[in-house]
């Protein structure tokens, strides 16, 4: 009797165990199978490290392989996604859209996707403050008030997330190759991955802008104060003569 109750013990400990080892396995594939809308939408994106800042977190979104892992999961559960709002976030560098909590320091900064939407993923990404080889990735998957999937990963660098996901999804061999191979990084558009939407016309404009901007500020800072005076004047006169 007591041998029973031992092997019980065993079992319920290693199903636990696997349960958060394979990431919470909330549904089946049959339940995705009869997903009525496959679109999803990446719609957050929280950056967790005490007293970081913004320029920080944006560089980190912006150096982040989203495009990767989002092709792996829509690949396992045969859904599109779309980061195209994510996207259009990193190419105007509009820093002022990250959202800093804290009570008296800083502890996570986030990005959100403008509109809500039913179908919708988001990562949530933890930086230990005393080890930074501590990281831990928190993908979740939604369909309404619905959580459908929930992945955790912790890894001591960001390329060994994809480790965890090679083995966590049936396809992840096979789709993390098919991204190597094809130089999925390097070319858009991509299979199951929206990358752009109709708004892409003006985010290029937009670039140019930022890019005279920050062009200006880079000779700015080259300049004395009597430099700077009389650089705004040339300045002015030069863009009022092309807008007239």
């Amino acid at each position: 009797m007591n041998m029973k109750i031992k092997i019980l013990k065993i079992t319920i400990f290693i199903s636990i165990s696997l349960y958060f080892c394979t990431g919470c396995i909330l549904n089946t594939k049959e339940d995705w199978t009869d997903l009525p809308d496959r679109k999803f939408y990446f719609s957050e994106f929280q950056f967790i490290l005490l007293d970081s800042n913004k320029e920080n977190a944006y560089k980190f979104f912006k150096d982040f392989p989203v495009k990767k892992i989002m092709f792996m999961l829509a690949k396992e559960y045969n859904i599109t996604i779309d980061i195209s709002d994510f996207n259009n976030f990193l190419i105007t560098k509009k820093i002022s859209a990250i959202k800093a909590e804290g009570s008296i320091r800083t502890e996570k900064l986030i990005w959100n996707k403008k509109n809500t939407e039913n179908n919708r993923i988001t990562f949530i990404f933890e930086r230990d403050y005393f080890d930074e080889s501590k990281l831990n990735l928190k993908i979740g998957i939604y369909s309404g008030n619905s959580t459908r999937k929930i992945i955790n990963t912790e890894v001591s660098k960001i390329d060994h997330i994809f480790d965890q996901l090679k083995f966590q999804f049936e396809s992840g061999k096979e789709s993390l190759k098919e991204y190597n191979e094809k130089s999925y990084d390097k070319i858009s558009p991509i299979p199951l991955i929206i990358e752009t939407n109709s708004l892409s016309t003006e985010i290029e404009e937009s670039t140019d802008l930022i890019k005279i901007k920050s062009m200006i500020d880079d000779y700015v800072k080259t300049l004395d104060e009597s430099g700077k005076k009389e650089f705004k004047h040339d300045i002015i006169d030069y863009i009022y003569q092309k807008c007239n």
